[in-house]
């Protein structure tokens, strides 16, 4: 079997290029990129991390950026808690305080919007209100959280859903607007497991009833 003219990349598997296994050769270099994408990615998530706090962002310790994150109005209305994530896409609007707690979870295209318009008034003159998303909450991917809006700790917005009111701690919400979804029962293992940003919870320790289409 001649494999040396495929070139496969970085997380392809072998079926993939229509051969059984890589060669040695191939193997080493598909460990050698990854770990070299790897590294270019740490680079630019502590560059980001220093140039927001250049500009005024308040950001603990061991938080990660991955991807592209956009952001609109001042760094200085940011706070990040220790160890939360945003993910590829999110937007970040800064015209008012955003605050966003330890361990939080922003997943892929979430939208933080602090600006809005006048409602019930015209000419519609813009106006803001802060977000404040506790410990432990995660927003799932594509969410929308609309001005003044606070999610509680621990609490789970779901996929595509938009809040506008806020989000009671540990409890479910999803929908167009969000709606409670039900209460969740929390089993916190921080306390045994250290940081969760250095301690993975394995899927096998969740339970298929808890798992709800979030992501």
């Amino acid at each position: 079997m001649r494999i040396g003219r495929v070139s496969p990349q970085v997380g392809q598997r072998p079926e993939d290029c229509g051969i059984g296994q890589w060669s040695p050769a191939q193997t080493r270099a598909l460990a050698s990129l990854d770990r070299a994408r790897r590294r270019a990615q740490r680079v630019r998530e502590e560059a980001t991390v220093r140039w927001w706090r250049m500009n005024g962002a308040r950001i603990g310790t061991g938080v990660r950026i991955y991807g592209r994150v956009h952001i609109e109005g001042p760094l200085a209305n940011l706070e990040l808690g220790d160890r939360c994530t945003l993910n590829e896409g999110v937007l970040l609007n800064l015209r008012s305080r955003v605050t966003i707690g330890r361990e939080a979870r922003i997943s892929s295209y979430v939208q933080i919007i602090t600006a809005s318009l006048e409602l019930e008034r015209v000419p519609r003159e813009h106006v803001t209100a802060p977000i404040g998303i506790a410990d432990g909450a995660w927003l799932a991917a594509g969410s929308v959280i609309c001005a003044g809006v606070t999610v509680g700790r621990d609490a789970v917005v779901a996929a595509g859903a938009v809040v506008i009111h806020d989000v009671e701690a540990r409890t479910l919400v999803g929908g167009v607007p969000a709606t409670l979804i039900r209460r969740l029962t929390i089993t916190d293992v921080r306390s045994a497991l250290g940081s969760v940003g250095d301690n993975a919870v394995t899927a096998s320790r969740v339970d298929p009833r808890h798992r709800v289409p979030l992501e």
